[in-house]
């Protein structure tokens, strides 16, 4: 396994938008989904996740795999810790998404 630091990974989402071409958000879903998968296959329902997410496309990312669990019946609850205002658009897009579904979010 590669571990990317967070240069690294700028670099590779970077890379990837430019190259596939692929929006940025479509990215983020993608790699959710990897992660969701990964996690179901080693947990089963009766787990209760808690993901806690900045507000940068890290925390995009933990909202999406949220969602993604949510969607798929498990239980989970999301915390956001706030540091800043300047939080990402990705980050925006799925913070609404899991608005509308009555995620629980502290």
């Amino acid at each position: 396994m590669i571990i990317l630091d967070a240069i690294q990974n700028r670099k590779a989402d970077h890379y990837t938008i430019e190259n596939e071409p692929i929006k940025s958000i479509d990215l983020m879903e993608r790699a959710s989904l990897q992660c969701f998968k990964w996690l179901i296959n080693l947990f089963d329902k009766k787990t209760v996740f808690h993901v806690i997410c900045g507000i940068r496309n890290n925390g995009g990312d933990g909202l999406v795999i949220s969602r993604l669990l949510i969607e798929a019946r498990y239980s989970c609850k999301i915390t956001i810790l706030n540091f800043s205002d300047k939080s990402s658009e990705e980050f925006k897009t799925n913070k609404l998404r899991l608005t509308k579904m009555d995620a629980s979010i502290t």
